[in-house]
């Protein structure tokens, strides 16, 4: 059975982002229509958090350097209102890849995880 981690662990609560940080963000902001019942979200959920608290308690330093080279190249892509270049949608096709990369790793599929890279 799955249990709650205690308060202090900051891994133990979950968060939305706020609508503005969409571009469409006005659209996100509705309320819910159909939301999944208790049973099913934590059929879904329950195995997935807890590799993520096992992964993330003994790979730290990995997933930082991971989040800060994904950061990086989301830097050196360039801004998209200056005039894109041919290895401005390459690029950002890669960034994808890498922020996906670090999703599967946390999330345990390190097989997936590799493909992505």
């Amino acid at each position: 059975m799955a249990k709650k981690q205690p308060p202090p662990d900051f891994r133990a609560v979950r968060r939305k982002l706020d609508p503005e940080v969409f571009m469409n963000g006005e659209e996100l902001d509705v309320d819910p229509t159909d939301v999944v019942d208790e049973a099913t979200w934590s059929g879904i959920t329950h195995l997935a958090d807890d590799v993520v608290m096992r992964v993330s308690d003994h790979n730290g330093v990995r997933l930082e350097l991971l989040y800060s080279l994904w950061g990086d190249w989301i830097t050196a892509i360039g801004d998209p209102d200056d005039e894109r270049d041919e290895l401005y949608d390459c690029m950002l096709d890669a960034a994808s890849a890498f922020q996906c990369s670090n999703f599967l790793f946390l999330h345990g599929f390190y097989r997936a995880a590799i493909a992505e890279l």
